[in-house]
């Protein structure tokens, strides 16, 4: 009969240990990512520079946090794999950062979208042709893109539109605020998510 390898579990617990250990430090480096953009964009005033400056910046800290938590290991993972790992840890760390940075703060500062909903929530609901003149501003009135934004907008439950006003629901009202938020962290373009604060 064989004897259970003690040292063999002890050796699984620990490198479980490790991962959960390592995947926190990279999740540490794109919440840091994160904060550098916010803080970024204030020092220079375009967002998408300061998006990739900080997501270089976490990924650097990825590769630092990577490597110093694959130190502990040193009888398992060979040096060349460390690097490799690091390396590929980095590169993770980059494109996370930049997917929620783009996903959402980009999204929130350039978007017409935002612009139509915080307007609408300003005016406590709008006549339908009221908005497409305020909106020729971003749009040729006769291209069909402010018809569209209004319809995609009616689709994803963020506004109605009874007797020709445009209103927001209570889905919209949330994502209103949400960009507010997002707007006052980054330090965002004010005049779409803040109203020209």
């Amino acid at each position: 009969m064989r004897v259970p390898d003690d040292s063999h579990a002890q050796r699984e617990d620990e490198w479980a240990s490790d991962v959960w250990i390592l995947s926190l430090r990279l999740l540490l480096s794109v919440v840091a990512g994160v904060v550098a953009a916010a803080l970024l964009n204030r020092l220079l005033p375009a967002f998408l520079i300061a998006s990739i400056l900080s997501a270089v910046s976490a990924a650097v800290l990825a590769y630092f946090l990577a490597k110093t938590s694959l130190r502990q290991n040193d009888a398992v993972i060979s040096a060349s794999a460390k690097n490799s790992f690091a390396v590929l840890s980095s590169v993770l760390v980059v494109f996370a950062t930049l997917f929620l940075l783009t996903f959402g703060p980009l999204n929130v500062d350039r978007s017409f979208s935002v612009w139509m909903l915080r307007n609408v929530s300003e005016q406590d609901g709008i006549p339908t042709p009221a908005l497409k003149e305020q909106a020729s501003t971003f749009f040729n009135p006769s291209s069909g893109e402010i018809e569209r934004r209004i319809d995609e907008q009616r689709n994803l439950g963020n506004v109605q539109i009874q007797d020709d006003v445009v209103q927001l629901t209570s889905r919209g009202a949330i994502l209103v605020r949400v960009n507010e938020l997002m707007a006052r962290f980054f330090g965002l373009n004010p005049n779409y998510a803040l109203g020209g604060e």
